[in-house]
C-alpha cells in the first residue's frame, strides 16, 4: 500500500474527473453541432417547399397565358411567335417545378438521414410561426454574444477542461521528484503432497541390539510397528501459517533525468492545450462576430427583397392587364413575369436565410433552438 508518492495519485484521480468531464462535454458538443445540422436541413425543407409552391404558381399562370395566347391566335389577332414565346415560358415553369421537387427530396432524404429514420419512413415538415422579422438583428450585440458564448458554448467548455487535465498532468510528473513510502504486509503458508505423519504405533516383542561382553547376554529392546498417513491439507495449512510486515521508503537520487524529462513534456502539453484554448476562443470570437454581421445583413435583404417583390408583382399585374387589352406585347409580358418571379424566389430565400442566421445566434448562445 503507498502511503506517500508526491501526491500522484490524488493528482491523478483529480485528473480523471476533469477527463470525464471533459468527455461530456464532447458529447453535448456533437449533439449541439448535430442540433445546427437539422436545423440546416429543416430550413431547406421550408425554402425548397415554398419554392416548390411558387414554381407551380408559375406554371399555372404560364399555362393560362399559353391558353391565352393560343385563343388569341385562332382569332388572328397574335402570331405564332406570341404562341412560341408562350410555350417556351411554360417549358420553362416545367423545369423550374422538376428542379424544386427534386431538390425538396433531395433536402427531405438529408433531414431523414440525419435524424438515423428508416428510408422508407415518410413525414411532412410543418413551418414555423414567424411572427416578427422587423428588428430581429438589433436585438444581438457582438460583445454581448461572445460572453454569454463563453460560458455556455461546449467547444470552449471542452478546451478549457482539456487545459485543466494538462495542467495535472504536470503536478503528476512532478510527484515523482518526492520521496515514495509505502507498506507492506504478507501473510503465507505451504503445503506438500509428501509430508505425512504418526497415526499410530504397536509394540511388536523385541529385537537384539547386541550382547554383553563378559557375559555374553542378549541385549534387547521393545520393537514397535508404526503406521504413517498423508497429513491432511488444511493441517498443513495451519501449522505453516506465517504473516509479515514491513515499510519501505524509496528515495530518488538519479534516475537519468527521466522525470525531469517528463515534466518538461507535461508543460510543453500544458503550453499547447493554452494555444488551443486561447485559439477557440478566438475562433468563437470571429465565428460570432461574422454571425451578427450576416444576420444584421439578411435583415436588410429580406426587407429589400420584400420591397423588390411588391414592387414586381405591382408592375406584374400592370402589365397583365394591358396584355390582356392588347397594348403590352408578349416579350414585355414575359420579361415582367419573369422578374415578378425572380424576386418572389429572392425574398423567400432571404426570409428563410433570415430565420436561420436567427437561429444560428441562439445556437452560440447555448439556448434551445425552436420556433
Amino acid at each position: 500500500v503507498d502511503l506517500f508518492q508526491g501526491f500522484q495519485k490524488m493528482n491523478q484521480i483529480k485528473q480523471n474527473r476533469i477527463l470525464l468531464d471533459a468527455d461530456k462535454t464532447n458529447v453535448e458538443k456533437i449533439k449541439n453541432d448535430l442540433i445546427l445540422q437539422v436545423v440546416t436541413a429543416y430550413m431547406q425543407i421550408l425554402f425548397n417547399r415554398d419554392l416548390l409552391k411558387a414554381s407551380k404558381q408559375q406554371l399555372e399562370v404560364a399555362k393560362q397565358t399559353l391558353n391565352r395566347e393560343q385563343s388569341l391566335l385562332d382569332a388572328g389577332t397574335k402570331t405564332i411567335a406570341d404562341v412560341s414565346q408562350a410555350k417556351s415560358q411554360v417549358a420553362t415553369s416545367e423545369l423550374d417545378v422538376t428542379n424544386a421537387q427534386n431538390n425538396l427530396s433531395i433536402s427531405y432524404l438529408t433531414l431523414n438521414q440525419l435524424m438515423e429514420m428508416p428510408p422508407q419512413y415518410s413525414f411532412e415538415v410543418q413551418a414555423p410561426m414567424v411572427t416578427e422579422t422587423a428588428n430581429i438583428g438589433d436585438n444581438y450585440d457582438i460583445a454581448q454574444v461572445y460572453n454569454n458564448a463563453l460560458n455556455t458554448f461546449p467547444d470552449v467548455k471542452l478546451a478549457a477542461l482539456r487545459t485543466a487535465a494538462a495542467e495535472k498532468e504536470i503536478a503528476i510528473a512532478k510527484g515523482a521528484y518526492s520521496p515514495r513510502l509505502s507498506l507492506n504486509g504478507g501473510l503465507g503458508s505451504n503445503y506438500s503432497s509428501g509430508r505425512q505423519e504418526l497415526v499410530s504405533t504397536t509394540p511388536n516383542g523385541t529385537r537384539e541390539i547386541g550382547r554383553t561382553a563378559t557375559t555374553n547376554e542378549s541385549v534387547v529392546v521393545p520393537n514397535f510397528t508404526t503406521i504413517f498417513a498423508n497429513q491432511k491439507f488444511v493441517e498443513q495449512i495451519q501449522e505453516n501459517f506465517n504473516q509479515s510486515i514491513g515499510i519501505n521508503l524509496s528515495i530518488p537520487i538519479f534516475n537519468g533525468y527521466a522525470v525531469r524529462s517528463n515534466v518538461r513534456r507535461a508543460k510543453l502539453q500544458y503550453q499547447n492545450t493554452q494555444v488551443q484554448e486561447q485559439l477557440t476562443k478566438n475562433n468563437l470570437n470571429r465565428v460570432i462576430s461574422q454571425a451578427v454581421v450576416d444576420l444584421k445583413a439578411a435583415q436588410g435583404r429580406y426587407q429589400s427583397t420584400t420591397n423588390v417583390f411588391n414592387a414586381q408583382k405591382d408592375a406584374f399585374y400592370a402589365v397583365e392587364q394591358r396584355y390582356e387589352q392588347g397594348l403590352v406585347n408578349s416579350l414585355d409580358f414575359s420579361t415582367s413575369q419573369t422578374n415578378r418571379n425572380k424576386a418572389e424566389i429572392d425574398m423567400i430565400q432571404a426570409k428563410y436565410d433570415l430565420i436561420f442566421r436567427a437561429k444560428v445566434i441562439d445556437y452560440y448562445l447555448g439556448k434551445q433552438i425552436t420556433f
